[in-house]
């Protein structure tokens, strides 16, 4: 996996959340009513978005969720004949 480059911050962040202690590739997507994100790259190493958690999340659920995530298992590849 790639190391992530530096953290990037916000001011459309939410004042409840303190971005220096969020986990590395997480951002907060403001479209809508706003969202964190998670980047990572999947099997064939191309870069990926996936939607965590909702405006309101804390800190804690937003770590449960990526933590969740790098512990699924990657599904396997189809076997073509």
């Amino acid at each position: 996996m790639k190391t992530p480059g530096r953290k990037r911050f916000s001011k459309n962040t939410p004042a409840h959340i303190n971005t220096e202690k969020l986990p590395e590739r997480v951002w907060f997507n403001k479209s809508g009513a706003g969202k964190w994100m998670l980047n990572f790259y999947n099997e064939l190493h191309q870069r990926k978005t996936k939607r965590l958690c909702g405006p309101e999340a804390t800190l804690a659920q937003i770590w449960q969720a990526v933590e969740a995530q790098q512990e699924k298992p990657s599904p396997p590849l189809p076997r073509y004949r």
